[in-house]
């Protein structure tokens, strides 16, 4: 499957989305801040970083989609908030297609 960065200054969040996506056969990663998640994405290489935009900054963000795909979650994201599982699995393929 799929090697998936989840950004998220909110480490409980991240964890948590991150073994969910682990039980369906993911590789997943976190990172908490916008250094960190930039020395991570060049380490891991991931096929998708999943984010809350506004949490890490605009120009973390514009480095993270030099990395790979940014998937973001909100309610004007990619995929609403609170994540529905199902929701974010149609999001990965599609965006993997």
């Amino acid at each position: 499957m799929a090697r998936i960065l989840v950004a998220d200054v909110d480490k409980e969040a991240a964890d948590v989305l991150a073994s969910a996506l682990r039980l369906n056969g993911h590789a997943a990663r976190t990172c908490y801040s916008g250094m960190l998640c930039l020395k991570i994405a060049g380490e891991f290489r991931p096929d998708i970083v999943l984010l809350r935009q506004s949490e890490l900054g605009a120009q973390t963000v514009r480095q993270l989609r030099a990395e790979a795909p940014v998937l973001t979650i909100g309610d004007k994201g990619d995929v609403p908030y609170p994540v529905d599982m199902l929701t974010l699995m149609q999001a990965i393929r599609q965006t993997l297609a």
